[in-house]
């Protein structure tokens, strides 16, 4: 028998065949001209710089309930000088509450989730409850445990030598009139550290010792958090503020503001001047 021979497979050989034709087609259709610029304008930035025109001219922007993406994350320079002088002031409390000038230092401005603060604090601890008036809502104020017992040695004559423990039992009655004590000189000196920039003063309202009970906002809502370390004798200890950063919203032009004067201060200089016309 002879071999059979298959059949050569039909090629498009000519370029004006008509398969030629459908599969140019078919890659002409992967594609439209639309996609190709969308493409293009998200590889250079065109499309962003198209967007922050769009708000510039129009005024209005997409805004999501939601989300809190739209706290900016920078430096809060009035908040600076409100811890700035928070700190002198509560070194001369504590001299007039102790008879001892502790020493002070000053933690960062921290924004986080309130889930996060509560990571970085030590329980059991004192959680006080506070709220900020005249704004809406609650604050926090956290006493270390450390700083409650080197307080109380003070006040008994020691040095701060020695240090005790609190796990698994609560302040003693005795313990707990000394955080009252302290929590009152420390709420004293923050609202003397807002004199001038704005009538924020911070009202108690309880006290906690467990995180669960100090429910001042959801874990996902994101607070203001500052600390501030006593060190008084051979002992430190910590002092926490925490509000919401919904609370302080309406007052965030202030916060972020870089030019903040001493109104409650008269200028001198013009008084004397007026005085000599």
């Amino acid at each position: 028998r002879r071999p059979t021979s298959r059949a050569p497979s039909p090629r498009c050989c000519s370029p004006t065949s008509s398969c030629n034709d459908r599969r140019f087609t078919m890659n002409q259709q992967i594609l439209s001209q639309d996609e190709v610029d969308a493409l293009l304008q998200g590889i250079t930035g065109e499309s962003q710089k198209l967007e922050q025109e769009e708000e510039q001219v129009g005024g209005i922007r997409e805004y999501n309930i939601a989300s809190q993406e739209r706290i900016v994350r920078g430096r809060m320079p009035t908040m600076e000088i409100i811890n700035e002088r928070f700190a002198r002031n509560i070194r001369v409390g504590m001299f007039n509450f102790i008879r001892k000038s502790p020493e002070v230092a000053i933690g960062g401005i921290k924004v986080q989730k309130y889930s996060a603060f509560l990571r970085e604090i030590v329980v059991p601890t004192n959680f006080n409850i506070v709220s900020v008036k005249p704004l809406r809502g609650s604050g926090l104020i956290v006493c270390d445990p450390t700083l409650v017992f080197a307080v109380i040695d003070s006040l008994f004559g020691g040095i701060g030598k020695f240090h005790a423990r609190i796990e698994g039992r609560d302040f003693s009655p005795t313990e707990q009139r000394v955080i009252t004590r302290i929590v009152e000189v420390i709420l004293a000196e923050y609202h003397k550290a807002w004199k001038g920039i704005y009538p924020l003063e911070l009202e108690y309202q309880r006290s906690e010792m467990q995180p669960q009970f100090a429910t001042i906002a959801t874990p996902s809502e994101i607070v203001v958090s500052t600390s501030f370390t006593l060190e008084i004798g051979e002992t430190s200890g910590t002092i926490y503020f925490c509000i919401p950063y919904s609370t302080l919203e309406p007052i965030r032009d202030v916060l972020y503001s870089t030019t903040v004067g001493d109104s409650s201060e008269p200028d001198r200089r013009w008084i004397n001047l007026l005085k000599t016309q």
